[in-house]
C-alpha cells in the first residue's frame, strides 16, 4: 500500500471516527476539525458555509433538531477511494478488478 492510500485511509477513520463521535455526543467540533479552517462546505439541502465555526454552528444546530436527535450513527457501509493519476494509467481510470 502506498503512503498516499494509507494517509488517504487514515483521515477517512478519522473523520468517520469523528463523526460517529459527533452523532453519539452532540459535540461536532472533531468532525468540523477533519476539514482545513477556510472550509468551502457545500450541502445540497441547506446551502453553503464557510470556515469551520460557520460550519459548526450549522451542523450542530441542524443535528441537535428533532427527529435527527433520534438518528444518532451514519452507516458507513462501503467507501470508495480511487487515485485520480494512476500509476499504471495516468490519464485514465484504475484497471478493473479481476473477476
Amino acid at each position: 500500500m502506498s503512503d498516499d492510500r494509507t494517509a488517504m485511509e487514515e483521515a477517512f477513520a478519522r473523520y468517520r471516527d469523528a463523526a460517529d463521535h459527533g452523532g453519539l455526543t452532540g459535540d461536532w467540533r472533531r468532525w468540523v476539525e477533519c476539514f482545513v479552517p477556510d472550509v468551502h462546505y457545500v450541502e445540497h439541502l441547506y446551502g453553503e458555509f464557510h470556515g469551520r465555526e460557520e460550519l459548526l454552528a450549522w451542523i450542530t444546530e441542524t443535528m441537535s433538531a428533532w427527529p435527527i436527535t433520534h438518528m444518532r450513527e451514519f452507516p458507513w457501509d462501503w467507501s470508495t477511494l480511487w487515485r485520480a493519476h494512476h500509476p499504471d494509467q495516468p490519464d485514465g481510470p484504475p484497471p478493473a478488478a479481476a473477476p
